[in-house]
């Protein structure tokens, strides 16, 4: 019930659903879950994206001639592909999963 108390203090708008005056229930965990996803952990994923891709740009133009160098940085970019790819594919089957199997809307 502390929890619930601090929460309904601390409620972040637009982040977290409105808090009724009874203890929280399954809807709103889900909500809350969805909301967290949705609006905090996609834009941290999406600026560590960015932040890999450009990091991986930086160390391609400073390896100049060195083979070595240029193939870390190769990597780098690649990983950062396939690390966007897995986010983006992690979105779609979840949101498939829930709005096509579960009905959820």
């Amino acid at each position: 019930m502390v929890l619930y108390t601090l929460l309904r203090k601390y409620v972040v708008q637009g982040v977290l659903p409105a808090l009724p005056n009874k203890p929280p229930s399954i809807d709103n965990a889900y909500k809350l879950a969805e909301n967290l996803f949705n609006k905090v952990m996609l834009p941290l994923l999406g600026m560590a994206v960015v932040g890999a891709l450009i990091y991986a740009g930086i160390m391609r133009m400073m390896a100049g001639d060195n083979a070595q160098n240029v193939a870390k940085a190769n990597a780098a970019l690649f990983w950062a592909i396939v690390g966007t790819v897995i986010i983006l594919l992690s979105v779609v089957i979840v949101r498939v999963f829930k709005e096509g199997i579960l009905g959820i809307t």
